[in-house]
């Protein structure tokens, strides 16, 4: 193996790395060709789930092997959910998580949930109450 990313990606019949029982993870895609599910050799399952537009709504974790059977937030020991606008752009973003331990889960420091602004050009103009500006070129600064 050159390289990790030989043991990561789509299921395939003469994988080397399946056979050698070195699997890092298969990757589930749907018709679109967007991740479905991430299955990990630890047993932790990654699901996603999106809108009919194409936009993520959905990201649920689970790292003690418990498979939930949609990515709709119950079962998931921790549970991302994305709202966006007309265009994509993401307006909240929520996080749910029934694990307990510091060291089994990352709390930001910030609210779990955030607020995103536009200006109706694509840009965002704040997240949480935070102004954001560009220069010139479009360029965050």
């Amino acid at each position: 193996m050159s390289d990790l990313s030989e043991c990561l990606g789509a299921a395939n019949f003469n994988d080397p790395c399946a056979s050698a029982g070195r699997r890092l993870a298969s990757i589930a895609y749907d018709a679109q060709s967007r991740r479905q599910s991430v299955s990990y050799a630890n047993g932790a399952t990654a699901l996603f789930a999106y809108s009919a537009r194409g936009d993520m709504r959905c990201h649920d974790i689970n790292m003690t092997g418990a498979t939930a059977s949609a990515c709709n937030g119950a079962g998931a020991e921790v549970a991302y959910n994305f709202t966006s606008n007309g265009v994509g752009q993401i307006l909240i973003e929520s996080l749910a998580s029934t694990l307990s331990g510091e060291d089994l889960v990352w709390r930001p420091s910030f609210s779990a949930i955030d607020a995103y602004a536009s200006n109706g050009l694509n840009p965002y103009t704040s997240v949480t109450g935070a102004s954001l500006g560009y220069d010139g070129n479009g360029n965050l600064t």
